[in-house]
């Protein structure tokens, strides 16, 4: 996918602008290669935003592989996936409409990326989005107009086709956050820019079988906006990256463990500080964090390969076809 070839659509910068989260994958079917996942949508250059798509394959380590496009440029958006071949993406800046409710269905098997889905509820961007594993997600916080902070949580049902569901409020406004998933049903969304703090350590536990998004959780070592999280799709998890206190881009790493219920375990460094970035996951033990931005590079391409054995993060890995911040990466499964 080369850059003459996106469609971009124009939007009014707005202050603090930054990304947004999902995650998670297994290998699935699709031409030329497997599917681990995508990255779609993003900023591009300034104030213009892509409906492009790179198709994710760990294991061939490319993260430039041809899928189809959302049904409009986006960014500052989120998205959960199915777990077993679809996701959708939702919410952020959209073809001109600063706060848009508007989603897109993912179908991993088809290769398309703009099927129909049901819309959240307020048009709302700066929102993350964590999946069960098993047909539900939930979707929450983020701005809406005015700038305020929410705690509101969406219910996504792939089976309804909704993505407005009731659901419990996050403990604190939050937003410029992220989220992880334990792959069986308990998620949480973690850092960000709070109510009264713009550098979030904290954690909301998220258990979408109880319909609860305020549950005790440990907090990350580090506070942090932008930054990433991923699933090894068995309980353990790794947040990257962001921005930290005094402007300064992130290569650090924590590992949550749902088990022990703790965000700030011993992981390794990105190869590089980088912060409105995303990432996708196989479910099986790798994963990719990728895009964003860094102190050199507005719009990065790079790519930093995850090994949870190894407890790496910055393993070498192909580049996305095109650079872009404020995306989203969604998994074939969890």
């Amino acid at each position: 996918m080369f850059g003459s070839l996106l469609k971009t659509h124009s939007i009014k910068e707005k202050p603090f602008d930054i990304f947004n989260v999902v995650f998670v994958g297994n290998v699935g079917s699709g031409g030329g290669g497997a599917t681990d996942g995508i990255i779609t949508g993003g900023e591009i250059s300034t104030a213009s935003t892509t409906d492009n798509s790179d198709k994710i394959d760990i294991t061939a380590g490319t993260a430039n592989g041809t899928f189809g496009d959302l049904g409009t440029g986006r960014s500052r958006h989120t998205g959960v996936s199915s777990g077993d071949g679809f996701g959708m993406v939702t919410g952020g800046e959209a073809s001109g409409i600063t706060f848009t409710t508007d989603s897109d269905k993912i179908d991993f098997t088809a290769e398309t990326a703009n099927g129909t889905f049901g819309d959240i509820s307020v048009g709302t961007r700066y929102l993350a989005g964590v999946s069960s594993g098993s047909g539900t997600g939930v979707v929450g916080g983020g701005y809406k107009h005015l700038n305020t902070e929410l705690t509101t949580c969406y219910k996504v049902d792939f089976s309804a086709g909704t993505a407005n569901g009731s659901f419990g409020s996050l403990s604190v406004g939050r937003h410029r956050h992220t989220a992880v998933s334990s792959g069986d049903g308990v998620g949480i969304f973690s850092g960000g820019q709070v109510v009264g703090s713009n550098f979030s350590v904290d954690s909301d536990k998220i258990d979408i079988s109880a319909g609860n998004a305020n549950g005790a959780f440990g907090d990350l070592s580090v506070a942090a906006w932008g930054l990433y999280g991923v699933s090894s799709g068995d309980g353990v998890g790794v947040i990257s990256g962001g921005l930290i206190s005094g402007s300064s881009f992130s290569t650090n790493s924590d590992k949550v463990d749902f088990s022990a219920g703790t965000a700030n375990g011993t992981f390794g460094d990105l190869g590089t500080g980088k912060n409105k970035h995303t990432g996708v996951s196989n479910g099986d033990g790798l994963a990719v964090f990728t895009g964003g931005t860094t102190s050199t590079v507005s719009y990065s391409v790079d790519s930093d390969k995850v090994d949870f054995s190894a407890g790496t993060a910055n393993g070498t890995f192909g580049d996305l076809g095109t650079g872009r911040y404020y995306t989203v990466g969604i998994g074939y499964s969890i």
